[in-house]
C-alpha cells in the first residue's frame, strides 16, 4: 500500500486502516518464538522495522514534511507499532 504509485496521504490512509487493530479478521499481530536463536530473531525483527518504517516517508510530500519527513514516518509507524504491539517471547522449546 504504500508503494502505491503515487504517493501521498491517501497510501498512509489506507495503510494505517488496513492495520491488524482495524480489521476484525485479525487476532492479534506478531510473535517472534526467541527461544532457540534471540539474536537472529531480534536481528530480524530490526532489520524488518528500518525497511518498513522508511515506507511512510515515501509518501509524505517534501511540502509538508521538510526536514521532518523521518520523525514524521516514525511517527505513523508508531501508532501502528503502539496499537499492535510486535512481542518477542522467548518460549520454551
Amino acid at each position: 500500500m504504500l508503494q502505491k504509485q503515487p504517493h501521498g496521504w491517501d497510501n498512509i490512509e489506507a495503510f494505517l486502516l488496513a492495520a491488524p487493530f482495524n480489521n476484525p479478521a485479525f487476532d492479534g499481530c506478531f510473535l517472534v518464538n526467541a527461544s532457540r536463536e534471540p539474536v537472529e530473531a531480534l536481528t530480524l525483527v530490526r532489520n524488518f522495522r528500518s525497511a518498513i518504517v522508511a515506507q511512510p516517508g515515501l509518501n509524505i510530500p517534501e511540502e509538508d514534511a521538510g526536514e521532518n519527513r523521518d520523525v514524521m514516518a516514525e511517527n505513523i509507524w508508531s501508532t501502528l507499532a503502539e496499537a499492535c504491539p510486535l512481542t518477542i517471547s522467548p518460549l520454551s522449546a
